[in-house]
């Protein structure tokens, strides 16, 4: 990742396309939903039901690369190495890291990977975002809880860390 696109990405405050931004997953993860529309198209319940999570699904998918400001106090260096000790304490998969960004797979169940955490360190604000990764073709941009769940975890890992340190 260059400068410029380093800066890009923090002015905006949203990560780039990557590997979970395929066309197959995207389009097959829409598929089911679909399908349940027309399934529920007699039932008004049903139907306002299905609509709801369609357009919910649509929210996730828009803000799904949004990134989390987390304010610190270390160079990055310190907080390189500080996330390299939480990643081996919490057995994550390193998939890419350098001095200002680190990319991390988060295992879910059976050490299997079920989120990528991108982390993008700066001199002032550590920026975090947890993504789905999917355990098959149809990636969705939720998990139902699961990803609230352990993004909050990893906030919380990362704040608690830097305030003991």
């Amino acid at each position: 990742m260059t400068e410029n696109e380093l800066r890009t990405i923090i002015e905006n405050k949203k990560l780039p396309k990557d590997e979970l931004d395929n066309l197959g997953d995207n389009v097959m993860g829409y598929l089911p939903l679909l399908l349940l529309l027309l399934v529920a198209k007699d039932n008004i319940p049903a139907l306002l039901i299905v609509l709801i999570l369609i357009f919910y699904t649509f929210y996730c998918k828009i803000h799904e690369r949004d990134l989390i400001a987390i304010p610190f106090q270390n160079t990055n260096a310190v907080a390189l190495l500080e996330i390299t000790k939480i990643a081996e304490r919490e057995q994550w998969t390193v998939k890419f890291q350098d001095l200002f960004v680190g990319e991390y797979y988060i295992p879910f169940v059976f050490g299997q990977p079920s989120h990528k955490l991108t982390v993008i360190l700066t001199e002032e604000v550590l920026f975090v975002n947890v993504r789905n990764i999917g355990t098959s073709k149809g990636r969705f941009p939720y998990l139902f809880g699961t990803d609230t769940i352990c993004k909050n975890k990893v906030i919380r890992l990362i704040e608690n860390h830097f305030e003991s340190h």
